[in-house]
């Protein structure tokens, strides 16, 4: 195999370069793990294996509705987004200003769709300079978001529902 310059080849060919390395010299195991790190969506699953990760993220609930839940996984799956990556941009948005959630209606009672939360999780700094700006912004905005709330106008943000009653 022909020497390459890591300068001319980004991270995906170098990755694939190193398998098929691998492969020649017969270490089929470790080229297997570098094809799975290429395949798609791979890099959440990397990323939720990393036992620092697991210890440095906090699992929030986040009140939805059953419908809404389904479209905000189906629209993120669809694009190749990974909700956790998605709100933690959103949170950082948040702290920096950039973003500002709308205040969440709340439905009439009886005439809600059935609850449900989506589970997700995040830096628990990041989810603490959230919670810290959430406090910041409540006189501005006339009520208190939550640090849940934040990351859920975001996905809505990024997966609007349709305009039907979903």
């Amino acid at each position: 195999m022909a020497q390459h310059s890591h300068k001319s080849m980004n991270l995906r060919d170098r990755l694939a370069a190193a398998s098929s390395k691998l492969h020649e010299i017969g270490s089929h195991d470790l080229a297997d793990a570098v094809d799975e790190v290429l395949a798609p969506n791979a890099c959440g699953k990397l990323r939720t294996s990393d036992p620092a990760a697991k210890r440095s993220a906090r699992n929030f609930p986040m009140k939805t509705t059953v419908p809404e839940r389904a479209h905000i996984k189906a629209s993120a799956a669809a694009v190749g987004d990974e909700l956790v990556d998605r709100v933690s941009e959103g949170l950082r948005l948040f702290v920096s200003g950039e973003f500002v959630p709308e205040k969440p209606m709340r439905a009439s009672k009886g005439t809600g769709k059935a609850p449900a939360n989506l589970n997700l999780r995040a830096n628990e700094q990041l989810c603490s300079r959230a919670s810290a700006r959430c406090e910041e912004v409540a006189a501005e905005l006339g009520w208190t978001p939550t640090v849940s709330g934040v990351a859920l106008a975001y996905l809505k943000r990024l997966y609007p529902l349709p305009d039907t009653d979903v």
